[in-house]
């Protein structure tokens, strides 16, 4: 699974995979655990829960209510993102 995830995994994750983690209370950490479940190695399982969680709720983990996730915050004070 490096890189990108296939085409049927996200699939899945995205479909009927949703519910095993998308409408907990903390749907990230149920991602990343529902994701280590099913055999992702942990080396690899923090990105692409990172990449569905972004695909699904249309920002990155750790970001609410429009304030800059804290990976957006440092970019931002590196000149790489925004503020």
């Amino acid at each position: 699974m490096a890189g990108a995830m296939p085409a049927h995994l996200q699939a899945y994750w995205l479909g009927k995979g949703l519910a095993r983690w998308a409408t907990t209370p903390t749907p990230y950490r149920s991602l990343v655990a529902a994701l280590l479940d099913e055999g992702v190695p942990a080396n690899q399982v923090h990105g692409a829960a990172a990449r569905l969680y972004h695909k699904h709720f249309g920002r990155w983990p750790g970001k609410h209510d429009g304030a800059p996730s804290a990976g957006e915050q440092i970019a931002a004070r590196h000149g790489k993102g925004r503020a």
